[in-house]
């Protein structure tokens, strides 16, 4: 794993081998949680990226820490764990995982992946920003990685566009990777390590739960996708400020609409309605999973479908069987039931129909047909609704 330029940050370690085994010979970045090198693995005589974890701010100048009091070298170990278990294109693989000790210094725990040539996911919106096709190819590429890791039990817990790397191939489209499990946990009663108002997440990218402490689901790292695509398709991400000033935006704020915000990217209204379902402040509210997202988002624009449905698994069909009264005239082949996705936002934009408010009623069934396709008849009922 190594960004496109490999012009060193600094001399750092430089020169030294770790553990005996992996020579660093330029560090490539640097960050509050690590440093990353490139280097040469002495005895299979490869290159690597060679991720070398820092202490906490509070330990900084601790040189007798073996890693009990920080739990440094437990945390490198558990991502290294989480990484292992793990086999996607999509999430850079972890090859090893040691601690270097020397006489006289802290010891320093470090994980072994490979070199991928890339630039994050961050450098690439601060370039001006990403065309919508390819913010929805590389959402799709985050979700099937976060599925992944999702499906071996782990919720990621600070998703962010610094942890997607985007690589390049000669004469094919980029792809986007996850490179980072720092914050991974169990998912089975993931509790979020918050106290009070400060998550344990990246404030702009945060879930409401996670702020408030609550126990977490995959829906919080949905959240946070929400957040990325807003943030690639508009140059900003939902909420802005300081960070009390953010958080209180994911706990009370409606997001602006996309378009609104960048009315020159002629975002997809159904791909607009999706990002903002993510970014409900119910989990219950957003997409039942990751891969459910990532179908979703495959849907909702003609990047890979013209129509307005996609294929439907069968456990995500609905029986059209039901009668719905709109005021006076009944519709046949819709049913609101509540217990399948997008079932709160039919009901709202039948609701915002019978007020005569049919911007709403548009908005409201192009989110849910975006969460679920069999809502998309209702979707195309409400285009047929007059102009405010």
């Amino acid at each position: 794993m190594t960004p496109a330029s490999t012009q060193p940050h600094g001399a750092g370690l430089c020169g030294r081998t770790l553990d005996g085994r992996y020579h660093l010979e330029a560090r490539i970045a640097r960050g509050g949680a690590a440093d990353v090198y490139v280097g040469h693995d002495r005895r299979l005589g490869r290159r690597v990226a060679i991720k070398v974890a820092l202490p906490p701010a509070g330990c900084l100048e601790c040189q007798i820490c073996d890693g009990a009091g920080c739990g440094l070298i437990e945390r490198v170990a558990a991502e290294a764990q989480v990484g292992a278990r793990i086999d996607d294109p999509h999430v850079v693989p972890i090859h090893d995982v040691g601690v270097d000790r020397r006489e006289g210094e802290r010891p320093r725990p470090f994980l072994v992946m490979p070199r991928i040539y890339g630039r994050s996911l961050r450098a690439r919106i601060l370039d001006g920003g990403i065309p919508w096709r390819h913010a929805v190819t590389f959402g799709r590429h985050l979700l099937a990685g976060l599925a992944a890791i999702h499906e071996q039990g782990f919720l990621h817990g600070d998703l962010k566009p610094e942890n997607c790397l985007i690589c390049e191939r000669s004469g094919r489209e980029p792809y986007l990777r996850i490179i980072d499990l720092g914050e991974a946990r169990p998912l089975r009663g993931a509790p979020s390590a918050s106290t009070g108002r400060r998550p344990d997440g990246t404030p702009h990218y945060a879930a409401p739960e996670q702020i408030l402490g609550q126990e977490l689901s995959v829906q919080a790292d949905l959240y946070a996708v929400g957040a990325i695509l807003y943030e690639a398709l508009c140059r900003r991400p939902p909420f802005v400020g300081t960070d009390e000033q953010v958080l209180r935006g994911h706990l009370d704020a409606i997001p602006r609409r996309p378009n609104e915000v960048s009315p020159d990217a002629a975002i997809p209204w159904r791909l607009e309605a999706l990002v903002l379902a993510a970014l409900s402040k119910d989990p219950r509210q957003r997409p039942a999973s990751a891969a459910a997202f990532e179908r979703a988002l495959e849907n909702a624009c003609p990047v890979a479908h013209d129509g307005f449905a996609g294929e439907l698994g069968q456990s995500d069909r609905i029986c059209l069987g039901g009668t719905t009264r709109l005021g006076s005239a009944g519709f046949a082949g819709l049913s609101c039931s509540p217990t399948h996705a997008g079932a709160a936002q039919a009901q709202a934009s039948l609701a915002a129909w019978t007020r005569f408010e049919y911007g709403r009623a548009r908005h409201e069934a192009a989110t849910a047909s975006a969460l679920n396709g069999a809502w998309s008849p209702l979707l195309m009922l409400m285009s047929l609704a007059p102009e405010e």
